[in-house]
């Protein structure tokens, strides 16, 4: 029986291939090659957990900071 290796990933190298797969500097696959990442889900997993935190970042924004698309007023709840 095979046994599968257990890579582990810095966090500099994760945070390399999320943004450049999300600013669109590299594919997927192209950042997998690059990078040695054998396995697609475990740069989806990266994704899915960048995704994550930025809609957390934008939901924890504070409602002042929050502008109207017109005149520039600020509106707190």
């Amino acid at each position: 029986m095979e046994r599968k290796l257990i890579r582990r990933y810095s966090k500099e190298i994760k945070e390399k291939v999320v943004f450049a797969i999300v600013s669109g500097e590299l594919w997927l696959e192209e950042a997998m090659l690059l990078y040695h990442i054998q396995d697609r889900r475990t740069v989806i997993d990266w994704l899915r957990k960048y995704q994550r935190e930025q809609k957390k970042a934008r939901l924890s924004l504070p409602m002042e900071n929050i502008h109207d698309q017109g005149g520039g007023e600020r509106y707190r709840l």
